[in-house]
């Protein structure tokens, strides 16, 4: 599928929320979407459903935390926590769209994002790299890796939902 004929709409507005786990400021549903699930009517575009997410982070509650908004807006969502667990979602099944942490054991966000992008299919995946390290030498080294953005912690949910909806929007 071209991916100038996906749809974000499954990203929400705008609605911060107090929360933060380990430097990762998320919002939440606006007031809205989150009356239109009290109502029983579906928050999210049945589109927004094609959209797949990997969100990689050693912090189990940074990612699930990431993962539970994706999901709420209707991404297809999948979660890793560490660098290889990462490396073999891909083999299984290409994202759209990679969040990964570049501090992590086993396997860095580094060698992660350059073992994803030898793979067959990997090169239309929209990489962001999260980060509490923001020198230039951390974010050279994303780029290296075939990361397409590096964003430093915290990090709202608004600025990803920028860069996807940027990737993803309807033509």
């Amino acid at each position: 599928m071209d991916t100038q004929d996906r749809d974000t709409t499954c990203l929400p507005d705008t609605a911060q929320a107090p929360s933060g786990m380990n430097g990762v400021l998320v919002e939440l549903f606006p007031k809205k979407e989150a009356d239109k699930l009290d109502s029983g009517q579906p928050a999210a575009s049945p589109a927004c459903q094609r959209i797949k997410v990997l969100v990689v982070d050693d912090n189990r509650d940074a990612a699930d935390s990431l993962h539970a908004l994706f999901e709420m807006d209707g991404c297809n969502v999948a979660t890793a926590y560490d660098g290889l667990e990462a490396v073999r979602a891909v083999e299984q099944e290409i994202p759209d769209l990679i969040i990964m942490d570049l501090g992590m054991p086993t396997m860095d966000g580094y060698e992660a994002a350059r073992r994803i992008r030898l793979q067959p299919g990997s090169q239309s995946i929209l990489m962001i790299a999260l980060s509490g390290w923001g020198q230039g030498e951390a974010r050279q080294r994303t780029i290296e890796a075939g990361f397409d953005h590096h964003l430093i912690k915290p990090v709202k949910y608004e600025e990803l939902k920028k860069l996807a909806t940027a990737r993803f929007k309807r033509g």
